[in-house]
């Protein structure tokens, strides 16, 4: 691969973007439904989608149409002309009369007509015959596919909880236990023989999976009853139902809880309240409420209080956003109802999905939002976790949590191979070989480097880099990137090919093509993918939809749109390409990436995925290091950022930083692989210093040694035991306040490592083997400051650092050497 120095300046004309907050608005994604359009002219089809797309929603949601042959056409080309539109698309999936071997519905005639508004009534869930189900879905997504369009979501069944839709409901009786029951069995038999086919990796396997639309009957009025109460407790019963869970399971994972809410105008935000309320305290908050279906009738307004609808519209977003729970898309039931006779919008469907509109004002982050400089960083204890070998540390460093609990890392050198761990840094364990070079003449006949893996219940993406017409001694490799799928958490992958290609062909005794990419879900719908293009060394980006980011499927950003094509497009150049380990801070929004500043290893963040800037504080103070080894310098390579606690790149305020590693005047043979406690916080004012690295002593009593390092230390925990936290050094001098430079030294006229933290020159002048700079002190004392000591150890010859003048009785003190951080 590339080799990735940690010594340049990266993104440095990049302009400033305002850091991301979490908005009070949390409704931004709208959608409309039009149930059945497809039974429509082409012409009628066009102009809905075309309207709903001028309204700036982002969501169409309709019916997965029945499988005949004409029906399906339909509904293909009703999902071509949506993606046409820019919208995502909704599949609502419903039984078929195709599904039954006998489909008569008993509940049909004129009562059901009256409260439903069709004779034919409601067919049973507990009677599909499931295979011709499945069989009838793969055909519909078959053709979806052929026709190389994409479908973001499903919903699995519609309104389970009462007759109109499920023929299980009680059809005018108090329900049993036993109907309860025999409702929520056929419910999740659907569910999961729907889940199981769109999980399978030849169709939408990062598709969204949405439980039905709750109807919420009315125990007031529908008596007696022809629904459930409380039904969100028949989606709750599916956690733990005869020893199987439907909602989670190694197969497949649903991703959020369906609902349908029509509020009283006279009463809007007390009947929304006590409606998601109700299901929250029954499901809990561990997954997204998809509002699939709301509306307001026009004949309801002016309301008693002399609102519009439009007025009710604001209303209801207003109350979602004081509930205070975690929403999906949310859409607005129907279309129809947003024109008048002529085909004409109503002026009050641009209140539908204003918060969805660019630049609207409650979308913007509120007054006194968190700023940039406001962000604090604190980079704890590093753990060496694998080396030294020189066959290890090539990739960034990807890896997954399985089903047991512990944790499967990714670690490539040409072969992918797979780690075992109790914990996410605990990757020292024996490895596996899953990834090998291809046959000669491929794109990946010099090697398979998984550098990012994305989970989907069992199904794992893999975002493989492959190297072709490789001749390493000179120089010479052409660069790709391909997607992998593994349905057995990464132990076997099936390719699904090239994803992402240069616009150049390999040349001799050069890097060529593109790759060395990184990838990250935006939970935007999209993954993005960043790469380094080798002809100019330029970072550039691409993406593709999460529910189906195949070959084909990517789009490069280029001069501000996002239309040149992953395999051979051109690209905008957003900066330095080398170092890039992205991420993404959940707490915050923000896309983050590992990247090179003067000074060190820095921290970029973006707001719209294709604009960074830097923390201007590095994250590692770093000398500038040489690839060619041995050198005096150290190098840190392919850096990334995971989540302490899952692994994932999806990040909460607990980080680990992960990176390949050569010490000081070691060979390439002596490389390790490290990982590096982050925690991260954000202050309502500026903080400074923003970054503090710590300072940890490690004793090794056989070497008679006491190491003082903000480094990783080869052997820690082992040879080497953790004795002291002595505070953080700072990643640069404060600009404000004298400061001073500290120095790692070493030197072995002892006959052992004397490792000794001193001032700058301190080393050259006294014979010391400069290692690194360590870091800033404060030359006086400040609040939130800690003094820093010299000590020496007269019986061992070794000097040491300490908080304690009386250098905590192992040695005598020499100096101060100045003030660190405390926290």
């Amino acid at each position: 691969m590339t080799k990735l120095l940690l010594h340049s300046s990266l993104f440095a004309c990049l302009s400033i973007a305002m850091f991301p907050t979490t908005s009070t608005a949390q409704t931004a994604e709208i959608g409309i439904d039009r149930s059945n359009l497809t039974r429509q002219s082409e012409a009628v089809q066009e102009r809905t989608l075309q309207d709903i797309h001028a309204l700036h929603a982002t969501w169409f949601r309709d019916v997965l149409s029945a499988g005949t042959p004409q029906n399906m056409a339909a509904f293909v080309n009703e999902v071509r002309l949506a993606k046409k539109n820019g919208l995502k698309f909704l599949a609502n999936v419903l039984p078929s009369a195709a599904d039954y071997d006998n489909p008569v519905n008993e509940n049909a005639g004129e009562d059901f007509r009256k409260r439903c508004g069709w004779a034919q009534g409601s067919s049973k869930l507990t009677q599909i015959n499931l295979a011709k189900f499945a069989e009838r879905m793969r055909a519909q997504l078959n053709a979806v596919k052929a026709a190389n369009l994409t479908i973001d979501a499903f919903e699995i069944g519609n309104e389970a909880d009462w007759i109109c839709f499920n023929g299980d409901a009680p059809n005018g009786h108090e329900p049993t236990q036993a109907d309860w029951m025999t409702a929520v069995r056929g419910y999740a038999h659907f569910l999961k023989a729907a889940a199981e086919v769109i999980r399978d990796p030849h169709y939408f396997p990062t598709a969204k999976i949405i439980t039905f639309g709750i109807a919420h009957g009315s125990d007031r009025w529908d008596k007696p009853p022809h629904h459930f109460s409380n039904p969100a407790r028949m989606v709750a019963l599916l956690k733990n139902l005869d020893g199987s869970n439907y909602l989670d399971n190694a197969i497949y994972h649903v991703d959020g809880y369906g609902t349908h809410i029509y509020p009283y105008a006279d009463n809007l935000e007390q009947s929304v309240t006590d409606l998601i309320r109700q299901d929250a305290a029954i499901l809990g908050p561990d997954k997204p409420f998809w509002i699939t279906e709301w509306g307001l009738s026009a004949n309801a307004y002016p309301n008693k209080k002399g609102q519009t609808r439009a007025d009710g519209i604001r209303d209801f977003y207003t109350t979602l956003d004081k509930l205070h729970l975690p929403f999906g898309p949310v859409f607005y039931y129907a279309y129809d109802l947003l024109i008048d006779a002529k085909g004409m919008l109503w002026p009050e469907a641009s209140a539908v999905t204003a918060r969805a509109r660019p630049g609207n004002a409650e979308t913007r982050p509120p007054a006194g939002a968190p700023c940039l400089e406001c962000v604090k960083v604190r980079v704890g204890l590093p753990r060496v976790a694998r080396g030294p070998a020189v066959d290890i540390g090539d990739n960034h460093f990807t890896e997954v949590q399985l089903p047991d609990g512990r944790f499967r890392g990714f670690d490539a050198h040409g072969e992918t191979r797979v780690i075992d761990g109790d914990h996410p840094w605990d990757m020292g364990g024996a490895a596996r070989i899953v990834l090998s070079r291809g046959k000669p003449g491929t794109y990946n006949s010099c090697g398979q480097w998984l550098n990012h893996v994305e989970s989907a219940g069992k199904t794992l993406l893999g975002f493989i880099h492959d190297e072709t017409a490789c001749r390493y001694d000179v120089g010479q490799t052409h660069k790709s990137m391909s997607l992998g799928i593994s349905t057995d958490y990464g132990l076997t992958w099936k390719s699904y090919g090239q994803i992402i290609t240069g616009m150049d062909a390999p040349k001799p005794n050069k890097n060529t093509g593109e790759g060395d990419c990184t990838a990250v879900n935006g939970q935007d719908g999209y993954y993005y993918c960043y790469c380094t293009r080798n002809k100019d060394g330029g970072l550039i980006v691409a993406r593709a939809p999460v529910s189906d980011p195949g070959p084909g499927k990517w789009m490069k950003f280029f001069q501000g749109k996002w239309d040149q094509p992953g395999l051979g497009g051109d690209a905008t150049s957003l900066g330095n390409g080398s170092g890039h380990g992205v991420a993404r801070w959940t707490t915050t929004g923000a896309t983050v990436m590992t990247g090179f500043q003067k000074g060190g290893m820095g921290l970029f963040f973006s707001t719209d995925d294709i604009t960074f800037t830097s923390l201007r504080e590095p994250l590692l103070a770093l000398d500038p290091g040489v690839w060619k080894r041995p050198d005096p310098s150290e190098v840190l390579a392919y850096p990334g950022l995971l989540d302490a606690k899952t692994g994932a790149n999806q990040l909460s305020n607990s980080w680990m930083l992960v990176y390949a590693y050569w010490p000081p005047y070691e060979a390439a043979a002596k490389k390790y692989l490290v990982f590096r406690d982050v925690e991260v916080s954000v202050s309502n004012s500026p903080v400074t210093p923003q970054v503090g690295v710590l300072l940890a002593r490690w004793c090794n009593s056989a070497l008679h040694d006491r190491w003082s390092t903000t480094a990783a230390v080869p052997g820690n925990y082992t040879d080497y035991k953790l004795e002291a936290k002595s505070g953080y050094l700072m990643t640069v001098a404060d600009p404000a306040k004298p400061s001073l430079e500290l120095e790692d030294c070493v030197s072995e006229r002892p006959g052992h490592p004397d490792h000794l933290l001193a001032e700058k020159g301190f080393c050259e002048a006294h014979q010391y083997q400069r290692l690194r700079t360590a870091g800033w002190v404060y030359s006086q004392v400040h609040q939130q400051t800690i003094p820093i000591y010299r000590c020496y150890n007269e019986q061992d010859h070794s000097h040491f650092a300490s908080n304690k003048p009386d250098c905590e009785k192992l040695g005598t003190m020499e100096r101060l050497l100045g003030y660190g951080l405390s926290q």
